[in-house]
């Protein structure tokens, strides 16, 4: 378990020596994803709603997020 944080720590460290190196800031950021997928990975999820409810539920989701982006296209414009 402990292993995942290793690329993140040396990145992280070698950013406080020098932070123009670029292969750093690629580990470090490599390094938190990988720790980001690990957290994910390790939810469960436990839903007793009916799969009509579910989906209703993500339709309404995803339609109040294509509004959202929809204003904001259109006020940069």
């Amino acid at each position: 378990m402990g292993i995942i944080f290793v690329p993140f720590f040396i990145g992280v460290a070698f950013l406080f020596v020098d932070a123009g190196k670029r292969w750093a800031w690629w580990l470090s950021g490599l390094g938190l994803a990988i720790i980001i997928v690990e957290i994910f990975s390790r939810i469960r999820f436990v839903m007793e709603v009916k799969t009509t409810h579910l989906l209703l539920i993500l339709v309404t989701i995803a339609a109040g997020a294509g509004f959202l982006f929809r204003a904001y296209r259109t006020d940069k414009k």
